[in-house]
């Protein structure tokens, strides 16, 4: 953020302490990864979404937005993937 959007160093900590104030923050574990690598082979995403995936079952995230990975997925009968940009159907 420094570097590409010009903005001074306690520009980015206030952004990023408003941030966390708004949101959970959780950390990667040696568990995570493990679960990410389980997801590679059981649904075949890539290993970044399927770190966002387990990130998300750890934090009890019902509900998980995204357009890369498949519409409508429910994952470990715990977190739904839904495309937020597909139409409703009527």
């Amino acid at each position: 953020m420094v570097k590409k959007y010009a903005y001074q160093p306690d520009d980015v900590w206030d952004v990023l302490d408003d941030f966390q104030s708004h949101f959970t923050i959780n950390l990667l574990s040696y568990d995570t990864i493990r679960l990410s690598v389980q997801f590679m082979k059981q649904y075949q995403f890539s290993y970044w979404d399927s770190l966002i995936l387990a990130s998300a079952l750890e934090s009890a995230c019902e509900t998980l937005y995204t357009e890369d990975m498949h519409h409508d997925q429910l994952i470990e009968k715990k977190t739904r993937i839904i495309n937020p940009f597909l139409q409703a159907t009527p």
